[in-house]
């Protein structure tokens, strides 16, 4: 977003905490932190927030409200999964291919969905559900997470964990 557009949303959030941002540094750093937020998104949410809490609003609170979901809850992410499932006795891989990524990240291998397809099938609808259902919420609360960090900082972060890989 631009500079003139942040500024529109500073004036809002003054509008409704005059405390806000004291000082031109306080500003520049809210922009430094907003800037890569697509400007109609970051109002929806700066909007949101305003709505529904007595508090100021975040970085983090804009930036979250920015994150768009899939909108796929556990039992529909399990569907795919299940009809997946059944093509794998012979066709893990492929099938694997067609899940999306974080479905893909909760499963985590052709080899375990190939193994799901060997297992009696009210194991798989029992135990192997619930064990999904439980890794793709963390996967989901993950990748939200993950998205809501700038660009520019998860840059600085792989730098950091290159870094300490290499020793």
């Amino acid at each position: 977003m631009s500079k003139e557009e942040f500024m529109i949303l500073v004036k809002t959030m003054k509008a409704v905490h005059p405390a806000m941002f004291p000082e031109m540094d306080t500003i520049n750093i809210w922009y430094k932190m907003l800037a890569d937020l697509n400007y109609k998104d970051a109002a929806a949410a700066l909007g949101k927030h305003l709505s529904t809490s007595v508090y100021p609003p975040t970085v983090a609170d804009i930036r979250s409200g920015c994150v768009v979901d899939d909108g796929m809850n556990g039992e529909e992410a399990w569907s795919l999964v299940y009809k997946a499932i059944s093509n794998s006795g012979y066709y893990s891989v492929e099938e694997f291919g067609k899940l999306p990524p974080i479905i893909q990240k909760s499963v985590g291998s052709p080899e375990n969905l190939r193994e799901l397809a060997l297992m009696p099938a009210d194991t798989v609808n029992s135990v192997e559900k619930s064990h999904f259902l439980r890794t793709y919420e963390v996967e989901k609360k993950r990748k939200r997470e993950s998205d809501a960090i700038s660009p520019e900082i998860r840059a600085k972060i792989q730098e950091m964990q290159m870094k300490a890989l290499e020793g």
